[in-house]
């Protein structure tokens, strides 16, 4: 709180405006509808569409807290990039970049970025309307196109967007 002297001599509080003043940024995130909500308190920011864990490796549900951000990450485990990665848990469970094979963002081609933005896009779709879609496999290596081992697949332009957005500590709610 701070003072300020008002015209009649009175001397009145006014409020600091401090972090703690702006809404509270929360990311929702759909399994069902495969699909992303940001808000900066109650005004929705950002709807984005998502891809979520396929059926032999679903997508944990729960209240989890951005934990770490990388710009540049490559998953060790399934040796995937994974641009824009913001971890969510100790288990390897991220938001990221879908289907992406450029290691270093400032070489993304807008060839690149369409391919991502369309494919992630036309998944989420088709999952939203066939459920069963996460039960089937179209595999490129070890990566199923259909479904993540778990994480929150963007297309490329949703995830840089969400990237910048988001910050540590950004709560995540996954239903």
């Amino acid at each position: 709180m701070g003072t300020q002297e008002g015209t009649s001599g009175h001397i009145r509080k006014t409020r600091l405006h401090s972090p703690l003043d702006r809404p509270a940024k929360k990311i929702v995130i759909s399994i069902a509808r495969q699909n992303l909500v940001a808000f900066n308190g109650e005004e929705k920011c950002l709807d984005l569409s998502c891809i979520t864990g396929d059926a032999k490796h679903p997508t944990p549900t729960g209240k989890f807290r951005i934990l770490e951000k990388e710009l540049v990450h490559r998953s060790k485990k399934y040796n995937a990039q994974m641009n824009y990665a913001m971890r969510l848990n100790s288990t390897g469970i991220y938001i990221h970049e879908a289907y992406n094979v450029i290691e270093d963002p400032a070489k993304q081609t807008p060839l690149a970025t369409a391919v991502s933005d369309t494919a992630a896009n036309i998944v989420s779709k088709g999952r939203q309307l066939f459920p069963t879609m996460a039960e089937s496999t179209i595999a490129l290596g070890n990566i199923n196109l259909l479904g993540s081992h778990g994480c929150i697949r963007l297309p490329h332009s949703g995830a840089v967007e969400l990237f910048e957005w988001a910050k540590k500590g950004t709560r995540v709610e996954i239903q």
